[in-house]
């Protein structure tokens, strides 16, 4: 059975207050054979499921699919779960209770919002939100927070086989090439390339722009526009590509301009050993007045989640990345 009621902002919504199981075509919505939609479920227009899913939110709870969302074969939504306008669930993907997701989202044979596999602080599990138009190919987990959510933002591209933890918080237009792995509370902030099979140590955060090669074993904090690679990663210079791709619409000129001043910073402060790690952000400082990327990178050293791992700021020489002088 389904009914209408007015939402807080006034738009029409529809409830299924009874169970429906497949076949089923009326009222804008198709259900496919053996499919089972059980409790109260608030359903957009034109939402389509197919065959051998199996809907249905814990009691007292409530699950919302947005207009025009296509849930695929054999799909499994349990819980508290809201599934934006125009998001596509492909066959053999779960969704566990706890996760917000937003529009244009597209999910294949993956597992979304599972249990933290470390160690629960005080019993408590925080939701998982995932922002808009990202996708997650197939055998992709990823799980729900310990001490506070896991987030996933806009535009992100997870390719198949990777893992990411409780607790991670991950920002817009990221690509995360298959078997990545990371580990929990690890930080990626935007436009960040992870290459494939590489692992990210926890409570690790990567800077904008930057790039990881395939199979690095990343311990240390990557600084923005940087590129690291090795196992253990070492530093290996700018991502120039990356910035030559932000700033592909300004033309060469806007490269060219945004590469001297990201230069400029990593030759006069990132790369100057007498400068140690802590006193980073008084350097970059006296020279926030020349480049406003100074002030990106005074916000990424400001929002480390632990200060103990290092910055991969310098080459390795003879296997072992170089000291800063008088350290």
């Amino acid at each position: 059975m389904i009914v209408y009621f007015m939402d807080k902002q006034g738009k029409l919504e529809r409830m299924l207050i009874r169970g429906i199981e497949g076949p089923f075509n009326r009222h804008g919505l198709a259900v496919g054979n053996g499919s089972f939609l059980k409790g109260r479920i608030v359903l957009g227009g034109n939402v389509e499921v197919g065959y051998g899913s199996y809907i249905v939110p814990e009691a007292g709870k409530i699950v919302r699919i947005g207009d025009f969302a296509r849930i695929g074969n054999q799909v499994s939504i349990e819980g508290d779960v809201t599934i934006g306008d125009g998001c596509l669930v492909e066959e053999g993907t779960r969704i566990f209770a706890n996760t917000a997701i937003g529009t244009g989202n597209k999910f294949y044979n993956c597992s979304i919002g599972t249990l933290p596999q470390g160690s629960i602080q005080g019993g408590k599990i925080y939701p998982l939100i995932i922002g808009d138009n990202n996708s997650f190919r197939e055998y992709v987990d990823v799980s729900r927070g310990t001490r506070g959510m896991t987030v996933i933002g806009s535009r992100n591209s997870v390719f198949s086989h990777t893992h990411i933890a409780h607790d991670c918080v991950l920002g817009d237009c990221n690509e995360i090439i298959s078997g990545v792995l990371l580990a929990g509370h690890v930080n990626v902030e935007n436009y960040v390339r992870i290459s494939g099979g590489a692992a990210v140590a926890q409570f690790v955060r990567l800077g904008s722009g930057s790039f990881v090669g395939g199979t690095a074993g990343v311990n240390g904090n990557v600084l923005p526009y940087s590129r690291v690679d090795g196992s253990p990663a070492s530093f290996k210079g700018i991502n120039f590509e990356r910035l030559r791709r932000m700033h592909g619409k300004e033309g060469e000129e806007g490269f060219q301009r945004a590469y001297e001043q990201v230069k400029k910073i990593y030759d006069d402060c990132i790369n100057n050993k007498k400068i140690a790690d802590r006193d980073l952000p008084r350097a970059l400082s006296a020279i926030s007045s020349c480049s406003p990327y100074s002030r990106e990178f005074i916000s990424f050293l400001n929002n480390l989640r632990d200060r103990n791992k290092r910055l991969l700021r310098f080459r390795r020489r003879g296997g072992m990345e170089n000291d800063f002088e008088g350290q």
